[in-house]
């Protein structure tokens, strides 16, 4: 038969009264044979509205078909409209039996603790132990059901003692120690002298009540009693332990197990009558010398120190996490620290779909409600060591089965606490850890556990964002924007680095220089945009061709660059390389036979790579020797179509230009729209000829007769001797000098140029 399983909804399980609640519910649930789901927020009050939507996302995991009971611990969802929002969705999706918890609802019936009774006992205890008359009462929210319990229990212990109820010795706060330290001040300004005891509604606000004394140099019990209520550690252990009375919340957790069974099994539904005893403490002015404080015993000898747990000063969680560059590492890091969660039956973390897209993670396309459709079981782990302990980036699961594991058969009931992940309204996920059949939630140590691999997950996925940018920014600096192949710096910085990894000696490097031929004509004829298209579809039958390890880049308008490390084994490449590459182009062209038609002029180059100087002057070596291959067959062209008279004696003339640098230089100023000053210049290239030619003209033909480095050359050496000539003319200004792409000085003309330019 299968068994039955019930749902808890609350928040900060690890809470003194949430806590006790969950032991006695999982005792009476574990004894009746029932598994227990339990979702819960890691706080009551977030303090900000962003985080109340990541913590209280986790009951948008519930899937209520998979309930046969609920129980709601409806006075810990303090989150502004979540009872209310809860309530009304269970109302319309379940129908099964459902009990509220200490609160009342308009929905379902609910077991309330008598909260009046203890305070009136306490009350009894001031007056008839210690024969106070002037008690003041320090009392939590106004409205709220707790608070009015509470102060009728105050007001039933005066009347009955024939004492008054005065209105301005009747205070409230929030339950939190600030009300406490805020109460004080007031009540001293208020009153001329201190009353003889201050009744606080709970322990945390008589702290805070005692700590604003303290500062004020007035001593409890010595010269005013204090007492609290729901018996909180800190408040046994405080520098005089409180006298408080414990909330009855183990016994109501065992209560409402008894409730949910009848109602499942159609029996009678018990009664509750909750009992709850005194702890006193000595701040009510009772002695303390038989007061029994100490801690209970280690169940082992290990100590918080020495045992690896989360508060080790060896616990290195968070600089770990920080430490990591990829999901892989981020997330077996996790896995690794999972040994600080302490003793537990198993542990999962469960991410949303594209968990490793930080982009989809954190920002704009952060999943904010609910979940993705599928979860990912990144992390599983169990008590038991071995194969089932494992991270798994690549199973998934359908979201509303919540936890595969639920669905499997086990032996021994047992209880499934989910917690969210996540920061502020940006949901990661969710964990899910599981005691078995121990009755027990988790502690303080998990939730700061969890809340150290959230932040983590956070500034990882930030840092991730971060990287990518970066890539994306070096990716624009040594990439062609038209075809994503490199350009000519990452060229160069790709290959040398090629170079440097090569793991033999006698490798050689091979350079394949490919010249789309016939350029200009496409954009004649076609227009620049299928100009764009042309270089566009060699660059993606080039990298179709290109093996992995082959670096592919863009130089120039029309040259692209192929380099690869040689062996003896693949001696044969290029001419492999260029055999594959004409045969895709002759079924490109056999396909676009309507359009332009690809050809290429090419040239390969290999040198063995200890004998390489310079990687830039053996791809420009490669490329002028391409040049001057195409210039033949522009030639060989010529001799069949003619070059018009026009461009042969612009050839000629553009020669002699070169061979005698015939170039002068105008420096076009760049003025400052803002002061109207002249802040730098630009070196404008002029032919200092007879004749006429335009700079477009001087590069058309020195690219015609391979001669584009020449052009580079003089116009660098020559603007740098002209500003040497007349330094007051550049004084504090900058010169912008266009270069040419794949003709940049390489070898001694580069060491010249570099020294020439450290000297200024």
């Amino acid at each position: 038969m299968k068994r039955k399983r019930i749902g808890v909804l609350l928040a900060q399980a690890d809470e003194t009264t949430q806590n006790h609640f969950m032991q006695g519910f999982l005792q009476e649930a574990f004894a009746s044979d029932y598994d227990v789901l339990i979702f819960s927020m890691y706080v009551k009050y977030q303090q900000t509205n962003l985080r109340e939507l990541g913590e209280s996302n986790i009951y948008e995991l519930i899937n209520y078909d998979m309930l046969d009971a609920i129980v709601i611990l409806l006075d810990t969802l303090q989150t502004t409209g979540l009872s209310d929002s809860i309530q009304k969705k269970i109302h319309d999706a379940f129908d099964g039996p459902v009990l509220v918890i200490d609160q009342k609802s308009p929905y379902f019936p609910s077991v309330m603790n008598d909260h009046c009774t203890p305070i009136r006992r306490l009350i009894d205890h001031l007056i008839e132990v210690h024969h106070y008359k002037d008690i003041v009462f320090l009392n939590g929210r106004e409205t709220h059901i707790h608070s009015i319990q509470r102060l009728r229990g105050y007001k039933e212990g005066m009347e009955a003692h024939g004492l008054p109820v005065l209105e301005e010795n009747i205070y409230h706060g929030d339950y939190w120690y600030t009300s406490g330290n805020q109460m004080v001040e007031q009540m001293l300004l208020e009153r001329e002298k201190l009353p003889e005891a201050i009744a606080c509604a709970n322990d945390c606000m008589a702290i805070g009540v005692c700590s604003a004394l303290s500062e004020h140099g007035i001593k409890v019990p010595d010269d005013i009693a204090v007492i609290g209520y729901d018996s909180i550690q800190d408040g046994r252990y405080s520098p005089v332990p409180l006298t408080s009375a414990e909330i009855p919340a183990k016994a109501c957790g065992k209560y409402s197990l008894h409730w949910i069974d009848a109602s499942l099994n159609g029996e009678p539904l018990p009664k509750y009558v909750p009992e709850t005893d005194l702890w006193i403490g000595g701040s009510c002015g009772c002695p303390t010398d038989n007061l029994s404080l100490l801690s209970p015993l280690r169940d082992q000898w290990e100590t918080k120190l020495s045992s690896d747990s989360y508060y080790s000063c060896f616990n290195h969680l968070m600089e770990d996490l920080l430490s990591q560059h990829s999901y892989h590492d981020f997330f077996n890091t996790v896995f690794q620290y999972t040994y600080q969660l302490g003793n537990y039956d198993s542990f999962h973390i469960c991410l949303n779909e594209n968990w490793n897209h930080a982009s989809k993670m954190i920002g704009d396309g952060a999943i904010r409600f609910g979940y993705s459709d599928h979860m990912y079981p990144v992390v599983h782990c169990n008590k038991t060591c071995g194969t089932e302990n494992h991270i798994d980036f690549s199973n998934s699961f359908e979201t509303k089965l919540i936890l595969p594991e639920l669905h499997e058969a086990h032996e021994k009931p047992s209880a499934y606490i989910f917690t969210p992940l996540h920061f502020d309204d940006q949901c990661f996920g969710y964990a899910v850890i599981s005691y078995g059949s121990e009755p027990r939630v988790y502690d303080e140590s998990y939730r700061l556990w969890l809340h150290s691999v959230m932040q983590g997950m956070e500034s990882f996925y930030r840092q991730d964002i971060l990287r990518q940018l970066l890539k994306d920014m070096e990716s624009a600096q040594i990439r062609d924007s038209l075809t994503g192949l490199y350009n000519y710096r990452g060229l160069i910085s790709q290959t040398k680095q090629q170079i440097a990894e090569s793991l033999h000696a006698n490798d050689s490097l091979s350079i394949i220089s490919i010249d789309l031929s016939g350029l200009k004509d496409i954009n004649a004829g076609y227009g620049r945009s299928e100009g764009d298209i042309a270089i566009t579809a060699l660059s993606h039958l080039i990298q179709e061709c290109a093996f992995s390890d082959e670096i592919c880049a863009r130089t120039g308008n029309d040259d692209f660059i192929v380099c690869s490390i040689l062996s003896d084994k693949n001696a044969h490449r290029p001419d492999e390389f260029i055999s594959a590459l004409s045969n895709k182009i002759n079924i490109f062209n056999q396909h676009n036979k309507d359009s332009f038609q690809i050809h290429i002029c090419y040239n390969c180059k290999s040198e063995s790579i200890h004998r390489i100087h310079s990687v830039e002057q053996m791809i420009n070596d490669t490329i002028s020797e391409k040049n001057g291959k195409k210039l033949q067959e522009l030639q060989q062209k010529e001799r069949s179509s003619h070059l018009s008279e026009k461009d042969k004696e612009q050839d000629l003339a553009v020669m002699k230009l070169l061979d005698d640098n015939q170039f002068i230089y105008y420096f076009q100023p760049i003025v400052d729209a803002r002061t109207g000053k002249i802040f730098s210049y630009e070196a404008l290239m002029r032919a200092n000829t007879e004749q006429k030619i335009s700079p477009l003209d001087i590069l058309t033909s020195a690219k015609r007769l391979g001669r584009l480095y020449d052009v580079e050359k003089a116009t660098l050496f020559n603007v740098l001797h002209y500003m040497e000539e007349h330094p007051q003319k550049f004084a504090g200004k900058k010169t912008f000098i266009n270069s040419i792409p794949g003709a940049q000085l390489v070898d001694s003309d580069k060491d010249r140029f570099h020294r020439q330019l450290s000297e200024h």
